[in-house]
């Protein structure tokens, strides 16, 4: 019967040593800082895995030392772990983000829309001022035609100038 719970306690502090090892390799830049890391990590570890076991057989004060002393190596590991997974959580997130292909709109320039939409002004000032005579009904078509035109080249004006702007961004 005391085989079970041994052997969860000794897969806890494996699992938790492996975590603060990943976390202390995580924060540090040179290796040295990262053995530093690791160690600091290792000891708070195997003090909140083992002190409560150590200080059971002493006195009173021994174990209220070992209660404070357990309490701050428990909260210092929870944290470490949290920002460890906080940390592998970002590296997944730009891991998926790399992933995601760039879109690239190949739209015409603003200098082609605005050369098309001077061309459509002109030629509509020009329907404007004909005389239509008996051949009203063509003259207002094409009038319809050229002002939905320009109304056009306005939207994909706008869409242009708002993509340029995106990707100076």
């Amino acid at each position: 019967m005391r085989t079970q719970p041994a052997l969860l306690a000794v897969t806890a502090t494996a699992t938790a040593a492996c975590l603060s090892i990943l976390a202390g390799w995580q924060r540090g830049g040179w290796v040295t800082e990262r053995a530093l890391w690791i160690a600091v990590c290792m000891v708070l570890v195997v003090a909140a895995h083992l002190l409560p076991a150590l200080s059971r057989p002493h006195g009173w004060r021994i174990r209220a030392i070992g209660a404070v002393l357990w309490l701050a190596c428990t909260a210092a590991t929870c944290y470490g772990h949290a920002v460890f997974f906080v940390m592998a959580q970002k590296h997944a997130g730009e891991l998926r983000a790399a992933a995601v292909p760039v879109v690239v709109t190949h739209g015409r320039g603003l200098a082609e829309i605005a050369a098309d939409r001077s061309d459509a002004v002109a030629r509509l000032a020009r329907v404007s001022e004909r005389r239509c005579g008996d051949r009203c009904a063509p003259v207002r078509i094409e009038h319809a035609m050229l002002t939905a035109r320009l109304d056009a080249l306005g939207v994909e004006g706008m869409r242009s100038f708002t993509d340029a702007l995106a990707m100076n961004e």
